[in-house]
């Protein structure tokens, strides 16, 4: 009697097995055969770009070759063909040594267009704001101060990956537009920080120690913005370190 219960039961659950089978069957095969093409797709997608990389990476490293060799403007017409093609990372990269190139020749106004451009490629913001930074020195050594000065505003913000470069170049630019107050301000923070550069700290020290219009006696609210020269010496203020040059 026990067998034939047990053998029932048996077959009761086989009849509610190929029920739900006969039921969810087909949903449950779609969403297996779902599963595996959308595993094969993610692995192709994945090798091309694997492919794609590898690919942007030999053509850059010949695009430079062919500048480290001479001919710039072959390897300026590479550069701008990778920025076309490649992922924004490469194609960053390479509207940076395209506007290096201009700048070389002279054409600052190009070379700032492409820094422009690769600002916008670059989805890291250490990459963007070195490219923007970049820019605004050229700008700088233009004399377009005030055009600086906007582009600066969200590199000197708290926290910016060239916040201090950033800072002292914008403190240059202060003394440039004889805004002696901000630019003392500028330097002075930048010459007490503690997490500031060794060489963004010394630069500004300078600054505040071998240019009279910084420099406030005791009590004094702002420095004397016509103060002149030491014993009529024409003493020239360092310059500010370009990113390339200065290890943040």
């Amino acid at each position: 009697m026990v067998d034939f219960i047990n053998e029932v039961e048996e077959e009761l659950r086989k009849d509610q097995y190929n029920a739900l089978l006969k039921k969810w069957g087909p949903f449950l095969g779609a969403a297996a055969v779902a599963l595996v093409l959308g595993t094969a797709v993610i692995q192709y997608i994945g090798s091309q770009n694997d492919r794609a990389a590898v690919s942007a990476s030999i053509s850059y490293y010949d695009a430079y070759e062919k500048y480290d060799a001479g001919d710039v403007d072959a390897a300026k017409r590479d550069f701008l063909a990778i920025s076309d093609a490649a992922r924004p990372g490469y194609a960053g990269l390479s509207l940076m040594q395209a506007a290096g190139i201009e700048l070389d020749k002279g054409n600052t106004a190009e070379a700032v267009r492409l820094l422009d451009q690769s600002a916008e490629q670059f989805s890291h913001p250490r990459h963007m704001h070195l490219a923007k930074l970049k820019a605004a020195y050229i700008l700088m050594d233009e004399g377009q101060y005030d055009d600086v000065s906007a582009r600066l505003i969200p590199l000197t913000q708290s926290g910016a990956p060239y916040e201090h470069l950033a800072q002292e170049l914008a403190g240059f630019v202060a003394l440039e537009q004889g805004d002696m107050r901000t630019a003392r301000s500028k330097f002075a923070l930048l010459a007490r920080g503690v997490d500031v550069s060794q060489g963004v700290q010394t630069r500004a020290e300078q600054m505040l120690a071998i240019t009279p219009s910084l420099q406030a006696t005791a009590g004094d609210s702002e420095p004397d913005t016509q103060a002149p020269a030491t014993d009529g010496e024409d003493i020239k203020a360092p310059k500010p370190a370009s990113p390339d040059s200065e290890e943040e």
